[in-house]
């Protein structure tokens, strides 16, 4: 049995942050719980270490980051970190530094906490859209991503060091770090491309490629995810409805090797579980997940099932409790 925990919209019918588990023996995601009422918990974060749950925050006309004590499967609300306005879209803890970060769209700025004070906050130009704020997993550099300037920033110790600049228009969204070299991969919502980039005293770029078969419309780029051993590296496409795989290449480059339908519509993120067997996906507009096995040596996926009902669901993340 391994357990999920699900962000969402309350747009309609969803209270908050649910929890599912997937049964390993059957291939089937049963027992639906409401873990916290909440409002518009769209991305969440969770440190096992010390069984918090960092979620993105909303109360009406303020919005920001919420800290949660996370046990039993029930969370109950620790702290709070808000400002006047709409909440950010993505939220990330480092345990090294004990900071908490966010990125937060419509006000195109990351904000820093530090033992939930603000410690720090990088505003950018106008048009500015920060849609993701994460710390390399063995440097601690943050890395930034500004989807309406279409810049991807990276941070040491709170001074900005290098910057990317990805086409006009393409909205690079998320990325991602491969874990065994200096390369990053980046996704673009408009554009529907993964840059692969080097990442040294400046951003190099490596290969461009798209993410939809060939005549593809684009636009609704959404989440990527890279396997632990690096082999498989795969992306979720709105409009086009459909998850892709790409196949890593010992040079780091990426090879299209698969595209499969989501299933619902609006696929606006999706998961890899611990051991790398599975991968749920969440679709917000049919209010439910989806369910694939994963081909360890190959990374290709097998279709499962999509009955699973959650509402409004946005986020998913694999956790140990």
């Amino acid at each position: 049995m391994q357990t999920l925990l699900i962000g969402t919209y309350t747009r309609n019918t969803s209270e908050g942050i649910y929890r599912i588990e997937l049964n390993t023996d059957t291939n089937k995601l049963e027992n639906l719980s409401l873990v916290a009422k909440a409002q518009n918990p769209t991305y969440l974060e969770y440190n096992k270490d010390t069984q918090e749950l960092y979620s993105v925050y909303q109360d009406g006309d303020m919005g920001g980051l919420a800290v949660y004590d996370y046990k039993n499967q029930i969370a109950s609300l620790k702290n709070v970190m808000e400002k006047e306005g709409v909440q950010p879209c993505y939220v990330h803890y480092n345990s090294v530094r004990n900071e908490l970060y966010d990125a937060n769209y419509h006000r195109g700025e990351v904000n820093i906490y530090e033992d939930t004070k603000l410690k720090d906050t990088f505003v950018y130009e106008k048009g500015g859209h920060a849609h993701f704020a994460h710390t390399h997993p063995t440097t601690n550099a943050l890395y930034t991503v500004d989807l309406g300037n279409d810049l991807i920033h990276k941070y040491v110790d709170g001074k900005e060091i290098s910057t990317f600049s990805t086409p006009k228009g393409s909205g690079p969204r998320h990325l991602v770090f491969h874990p065994n070299t200096n390369i990053i991969y980046v996704f673009t919502e408009l554009s529907n491309e993964v840059f692969v980039l080097k990442d040294s005293d400046i951003f190099e770029q490596v290969q461009v490629i798209s993410t939809l078969p060939e005549g593809a419309t684009p636009g609704g780029g959404a989440a990527i995810r890279i396997s632990q051993d690096a082999k498989s590296l795969y992306v979720t496409n709105r409009g086009h409805d459909s998850i892709t795989l790409f196949n890593i290449n010992e040079d780091t480059t990426l090879s299209f090797a698969q595209n499969l339908s989501s299933y619902g519509g609006h696929p606006r993120d999706f998961n890899l579980s611990l051991d790398d067997k599975y991968i749920v996906l969440a679709n917000r507009d049919d209010n439910n997940l989806v369910l694939y096995t994963r081909d360890t040596e190959t990374g290709q996926l097998t279709y499962i099932s999509s009955d699973t009902q959650v509402p409004e669901p946005v986020c998913v993340l694999f956790i140990n409790e």
